[in-house]
């Protein structure tokens, strides 16, 4: 048994989830690998914002919607260590497949 349990592990992700709630972003970025193998970041956008409500996780990205998640269970977050952002890995109902997004906070 590990340090936590996974239900504290879930308790903690919905604390966090609510209070990045309608936080505001700076800008938007999706990890992924090039065709070569190496590690790459895309701008989805700049401004937007979090919202976890109403039963879904969702961040809008300028003025698109481009995470989306019916079960925020299987959504996992946490905050980069300089605390100006989040990541953001889960299954993304947009784009059908698993993805990885970094959402920097704008204030």
């Amino acid at each position: 048994m590990g340090l936590f349990s996974k239900k504290r592990d879930r308790q903690l992700q919905d604390a966090l989830m609510q209070r990045l709630d309608g936080r505001e972003l700076l800008y938007v970025v999706r990890r992924g690998r090039g065709a070569d193998g190496t590690q790459n970041e895309t701008v989805l956008g700049k401004g937007g914002r979090f919202i976890c409500a109403g039963g879904h996780v969702s961040v809008i990205a300028g003025e698109n919607e481009v995470f989306r998640n019916e079960s925020p269970k299987t959504v996992s977050c946490g905050e980069l260590m300089a605390l100006n952002g989040v990541l953001i890995q889960g299954h993304n109902d947009i784009t059908g497949q698993a993805d990885i997004l970094v959402a920097y906070y704008a204030k």
